[in-house]
């Protein structure tokens, strides 16, 4: 949220979402960075290795998971819809109708 309003307040709307689209893409990199240069515990290769038990998608359909399955796909699906609803439609509604700033937006939305 402070990149966020910082961006928006010092550059225009047709270059800050670019600025903010590109900042949301270092989180990926620092993860692809990481994964190249992490090794895993040798403990835990050992363990992987030696495991005779390899779990498969399949696996969470079996007929004891499956209705837990299905009600975390439902919540997750209701969680991600809602977030987007408010962080697409609550900014959009508080510039247009309420006449706030892109800056004033990000301050409402956070309390």
């Amino acid at each position: 949220m402070v990149v966020y309003t910082l961006v928006f307040q010092f550059l225009g709307d047709d270059l800050a979402w670019r600025v903010m689209f590109w900042t949301g893409a270092l989180p990926a990199l620092l993860v692809l960075w990481v994964r190249r240069r992490v090794q895993d515990a040798p403990k835990a290769t050992e363990q992987l290795d030696t495991s005779a038990q390899k779990g498969s998608f399949a696996a969470i359909f079996a007929p004891g998971l499956r209705r837990v399955t299905l009600f975390a796909v439902l919540l997750s699906t209701g969680v991600q819809g809602g977030y987007y609803t408010l962080a697409t439609w609550v900014p959009t509604y508080l510039k247009t109708e309420r006449g706030l700033t892109v800056v004033g937006t990000a301050a409402i939305s956070r309390s």
